[in-house]
């Protein structure tokens, strides 16, 4: 319920923003954006949204599972710098490390990307109406950079999500 409840607060606060027309942004160097150019902006985090979205379909598609219906999760979020990395008694580095070994039975690897910003993709994924597990992608612009299944009570996202920086992507 947690994390149903984070995904209507990210999309409402992702359509507040991006509905508003008088928005002010600012880039990086702290000078105000245009308009325009805050209009492309959310529209090419949009295409790139949806493409993220279409990459895990056919992924999990092509490992034979169904996405659960109402099941998705996406959100922004920063890997610690390495995998060494706790916060409070919780080894997370330790956790993500492992983490990235599974991804690399799918033939990614995110280590690459410590201490970066990622996108967080997940869903509930089954086989012939039978839950497998909880599937939590990581990715780095258009790329998949990291994959692995967890168990269905999401436990890995709750971990991820009360030890990582996160953001709205």
């Amino acid at each position: 319920m947690f994390i149903k409840g984070l995904c209507i607060f990210i999309v409402l606060v992702s359509l507040t923003i991006g509905c508003s027309a008088n928005t002010n942004i600012k880039t990086a160097d702290n000078t105000p954006k245009t308009t325009s150019e805050s209009n492309n902006n959310i529209e090419n985090k949009r295409n790139l949204l949806q493409d993220h979205s279409n990459a895990a379909s056919l992924f999990i598609e092509n490992l034979g599972y169904k996405i659960g219906i109402n099941s998705g999760v996406g959100i922004g979020i920063k890997l610690p710098i390495d995998f060494k990395y706790k916060k409070d008694s919780v080894e997370i580095g330790d956790f993500l490390y492992e983490k990235n070994q599974l991804s690399k039975e799918f033939g990614l690897d995110f280590s690459k990307y410590m201490g970066k910003g990622l996108y967080l993709l997940g869903y509930q994924i089954s086989n012939n109406d039978i839950s497998k597990g909880f599937i939590i992608m990581f990715f780095d612009n258009e790329k998949m950079v990291g994959a692995w299944i967890g168990d269905s009570n999401e436990e890995d996202l709750k971990t991820l999500m009360r030890n990582l920086e996160t953001y709205s992507y």
